[in-house]
């Protein structure tokens, strides 16, 4: 499995805009530059784990989420690695859906 650069960043911008949260705020609460987001949203720069961990804690998520959501099956990967993945995935996303959901109506 790899974790695809253009998806964790559309990974990252899906989730803050469905909490609302602008670029700006998202910066200010991870000490993040709007620019390094914008670069990261946009699939042209990667992300680290603490990196990765302050963006979860902000979205309120487990930082895992947001890496299986961004993972490819790629080479000589099997079927059923293919398969079970994206189980994962929708399942993932569906749990971040509902956690966002509830969110916003706090």
């Amino acid at each position: 499995m790899k974790i695809n650069k253009s998806k964790i960043g559309f990974v990252i911008k899906k989730i803050r805009s469905d909490l609302k949260i602008t670029q700006k705020e998202l910066a200010k609460r991870t000490c993040l530059t709007i620019n390094y987001l914008s670069l990261l949203e946009n699939g042209k720069r990667g992300i680290g784990f603490d990196k990765l961990n302050d963006l979860a804690e902000v979205f309120g998520v487990p930082a895992h989420l947001l890496v299986v959501l961004a993972a490819d099956v790629t080479g000589k990967a099997d079927e059923d690695a293919g398969r079970l993945l994206r189980q994962i995935q929708k399942l993932s996303r569906q749990a971040i859906s509902l956690h966002t959901s509830l969110q916003r109506s706090v």
